[in-house]
């Protein structure tokens, strides 16, 4: 019996350590990712919505999980993916190439250059957008330091319109942005190897 009890303890401590931990990286996450966009907590609850108490809770204590609804608006902003992240890893760390074909990395070096002198272009960039970025090609070759800093402009305004989009798609702007959408889509003629977005719409620079 008293074998069982202490087993028992020990599992609830372990459960308890886990949520607090969990906790605490969100709390650090959703702090450091509020300064980096230099937002005050009133700005943040104007543009989001969301309630004053419950920014102020995720301040103080953090928080081990948030309701689908709210997490999946809040990662949305904050253009986190997968939303799993904010409690399982540091969000402000430096994310870097890890899955990336070690190919690509030999035949596009710029892009390191470019990422050392100017890391603020490629701020929360995900993996598939490391992988997007890399398997990018200029005219005759690799990307040159110009064509790498178009490529990581046009991959983060792409990014950054997806959030404001789907942010739209939960508000009463719905039905009207669908139709603009839509209506700008079928009067455009989208190229086959530009409809799946592998390639920016523009030419790179050599030399």
């Amino acid at each position: 019996m008293e074998s069982s009890s202490s087993e028992e303890d020990s599992s609830h401590d372990k459960s308890r350590s886990l949520h607090q931990e969990r906790a605490d990286r969100f709390r650090l996450n959703f702090t450091g990712m509020l300064r980096r966009r230099s937002l005050s907590v009133e700005q943040f609850c104007a543009t989001t919505q969301f309630p004053r108490k419950s920014v102020n809770r995720w301040l103080r204590r953090g928080a081990n999980r948030l309701e689908t609804q709210t997490l999946t608006k809040l990662s949305i902003f904050f253009s986190i993916d997968p939303p799993s992240e904010w409690f399982t890893i540091d969000l402000l760390r430096e994310n870097g190439p890890t899955h990336v074909n070690p190919i690509d990395l030999q035949t596009n070096p710029a892009i390191a250059r470019v990422r050392q002198e100017k890391p603020e272009l490629f701020y929360n960039f995900t993996q598939a957008e490391w992988q997007e970025i890399y398997s990018l090609r200029g005219t005759g070759g690799e990307l040159t330091t110009e064509g790498v800093e178009i490529s990581a402009i046009w991959i983060a305004e792409k990014r950054e319109v997806r959030r404001k989009f789907e942010a739209l798609l939960e508000t009463s702007k719905r039905e009207s942005l669908m139709l603009i959408i839509d209506a700008f889509y079928k009067e455009t003629e989208i190229p086959l190897q530009h409809q799946n977005l592998k390639s920016p719409p523009f030419p790179t620079v050599q030399g």
